[in-house]
């Protein structure tokens, strides 16, 4: 699948709609200057979305050859161009198979700034999901080896649904950054998923540990007894929580008052019958387009263009 330079340009430009399954997270190098993508290896289904934010640069995001040539730009491929700090870029994958990405400035790729992206067909992705469980207000663990969940109230009680600890289960993986650019927030902070899917929070900070913590509600900083949570995590750690049942979930990083300040976050859980409805409503949101995505957009060009601004008419489409 290849997409052009311009399309990636203006993608980064705009915020606009990505029509995807799943928005899957990935950081292009960090406030420490490191040359990296974080993660450096992801696996998705086809129809799912990878947004790019750079934390640092100038770097690019740049399709290559293959795994045998993982700094020789692919010919027609993707290329962001040279981006900085705060900005963005999406792709829509629609194909199944092997993607390679570096980054072009410089020797970075050389220096290991590279990542592979394994696009699954979504078909035979969805057919591991984990079996249904009966009741909308439990979520249970999603660890296989684990035993019977916690339980927990009824979903219009204000008591919180407790979460416990679990490892990566077999549905997608949603990547939440923690502390980008050494601030105290959650990237993206409200995330929605699907029974079965597993929430990794990376750690890319680079100052204080943080943590990750299950509250009972919005606003609340003290941790609920037998949520799930993480320890105390420096840069570069990771933490992963499988959720198995459909409901809203707020976290928290409790590390030195950070939830005071506003280090919060959201994840909320789709049943199947609900995540099967909107990917439905999202594939016919738009004209199919094989081995594309395609959608409605506006934008301005980056600042600085001698170009200016520029808005597509009402009902354009642009390829992803």
């Amino acid at each position: 699948m290849k997409f052009s330079s311009l399309a990636m340009a203006l993608a980064a430009a705009s915020p606009a709609l990505v029509l995807a399954a799943t928005t899957h997270e990935v950081v292009v190098a960090n406030a420490a200057k490191q040359q990296i993508y974080t993660p450096a290896n992801l696996t998705i289904a086809t129809g799912d979305s990878v947004h790019f934010t750079w934390a640092g640069g100038p770097h690019t995001v740049t399709q290559m050859t293959s795994g045998a040539e993982p700094c020789t730009p692919l010919v027609g491929g993707v290329n962001s161009g040279k981006l900085n700090v705060t900005s963005t870029a999406s792709m829509v994958f629609n194909t199944a198979g092997v993607r390679w990405f570096g980054c072009t400035v410089g020797t970075h790729c050389a220096n290991g700034m590279q990542m592979k992206i394994v696009i699954e067909d979504a078909a035979t992705a969805s057919s591991a999901a984990a079996p249904a469980v009966t009741s909308a207000a439990t979520v249970v663990v999603a660890d296989p080896a684990a035993t019977a969940a916690p339980s927990a109230t009824s979903a219009a009680s204000t008591a919180a649904t407790t979460v416990s600890p679990s490892t990566v289960g077999t549905g997608a993986v949603h990547i939440v950054q923690v502390a980008v650019g050494g601030q105290l927030t959650f990237t993206p902070a409200n995330t929605t998923i699907a029974v079965g899917d597993t929430v990794q929070w990376n750690f890319v900070g680079t100052k204080s540990p943080h943590n990750v913590k299950q509250t009972a509600s919005k606003g609340d900083c003290t941790p609920v007894d037998g949520g799930f949570k993480s320890a105390n995590t420096n840069p570069g750690g990771s933490f992963n929580q499988t959720f198995n049942t459909p409901g809203k979930i707020w976290y928290v990083c409790t590390y030195n008052g950070h939830c005071a300040l506003g280090m919060q976050g959201l994840v909320t859980v789709l049943s199947a019958s609900d995540a099967a409805a909107a990917a439905a409503a999202s594939a016919t949101s738009a004209p199919a387009s094989a081995g594309y995505a395609l959608k409605p957009f506006s934008f301005a060009l980056l600042s600085g263009s001698a170009i200016g601004t520029a808005v597509a008419a009402a009902g354009a489409w642009m390829l992803l």
